[in-house]
């Protein structure tokens, strides 16, 4: 859009570890707009000792802020554009936060059916898919499917509304705005502005009204960027689309059978992207260090960061200082 309306001050960016294929994607992106592209490897070398960095130990609390998670992805590649002054002061960053969302990736991905299901069963539904990286007992699982159902009843803005429409409401306002469009905060910490195009209100009371069989697997996102925004301008990559609904269920079916018989492989460190298998290495060094145990429910990232952040907090708490 930058390009087809003639903005010509854009620099594009990516990062992340040494061979991730969205390197090439990028780069031949920006070199089919003719605009400048830059990509900075994160390696040992760039991360460093960055727990004990001033810069990063107020960057956590100021973006966390004692009510979500910090994210670790951009803050290395934002950094170091500041500290190279490779953007100005008043620069303003567009990630793509979060078209597929509003297209419709997650129907699939959920399991959301088209047609009415009691209430009960939908606030199962997502208890099922969003508490599933954490153990929990009777009790607290009664607690928390009690907040769940009363936080639906709080967004019940019209009668008989679809269940897969007050779901995708519940996403939006308690994992995308709480925790996606947080990681903004990394844009906001370094002093630059930002901009989530995608979440223009038009737009996403656009699709709000698209119905269930074109929201599916993004039927009609994907149809509309490939043939209208992308293909023409020989932008639209087949192989980053969507795989068709039967590969999908398919791939799904496979990694349930593969944690029934709790058979699943952990991803060699390689296949991390972003060289977040080294960034959060080193959270849990410090935590073992300290003596605390270290117990990561789920094993993804994310996890760690959130561990050792409630161990941060706790300390806070106990000493007064981070």
């Amino acid at each position: 859009m930058l390009r087809k309306y003639s903005h010509e001050k854009v620099l594009c960016f990516t990062y992340g570890r040494k061979g991730n294929p969205e390197i090439a994607i990028s780069q031949r992106v920006a070199a089919r707009l003719n605009y400048p592209w830059m990509y900075i490897e994160y390696d040992e070398g760039l991360i460093g000792n960055y727990l004990e960095d001033p810069v990063f130990r107020t960057y956590y609390p100021y973006s966390a802020n004692a009510t979500g998670m910090f994210f670790m992805q951009e803050y290395f590649a934002v950094k170091f554009l500041k500290d190279n002054k490779m953007v100005p002061d008043d620069a303003v960053f567009v990630p793509g936060h979060s078209g597929d969302f509003l297209g419709g990736s997650q129907f699939l991905k959920h399991g959301l059916p088209s047609r009415q299901v009691p209430g009960r069963k939908l606030v199962s539904r997502i208890f099922d898919v969003k508490y599933n990286l954490s153990g929990t007992g009777a009790g607290e699982m009664a607690v928390l499917l009690k907040r769940i159902e009363q936080s639906l009843e709080e967004k019940a803005l019209t009668r008989n509304a679809l269940s897969y429409s007050t779901y995708e409401d519940w996403d939006m306002k308690e994992k995308i705005a709480k925790f996606i469009v947080n990681s903004c905060n990394v844009y906001a910490f370094f002093g630059y502005e930002y901009r989530l195009p995608l979440w223009d209100r038009h737009l996403a009371d656009f699709f709000r009204k698209v119905p269930y069989r074109l929201k599916l697997n993004k039927k009609l996102y994907d149809k509309v960027l490939t043939e209208r925004v992308f293909g023409p301008v020989k932008l639209s990559f087949g192989d980053e689309l969507q795989p068709a609904a039967w590969r999908q269920r398919l791939e799904f079916m496979k990694i349930l059978v593969r944690k029934r018989l709790k058979i699943m492989k952990k991803k060699p460190a390689t296949e991390d992207p972003i060289f977040y298998h080294e960034v959060t290495g080193k959270m849990i060094d410090d935590m073992k260090a300290r003596g605390k145990e270290v117990k990561i429910e789920g094993g993804s990232h994310n996890s760690v960061i959130v561990r050792w952040y409630l161990d941060r907090m706790e300390r806070f708490c106990d000493q007064g200082s981070w």
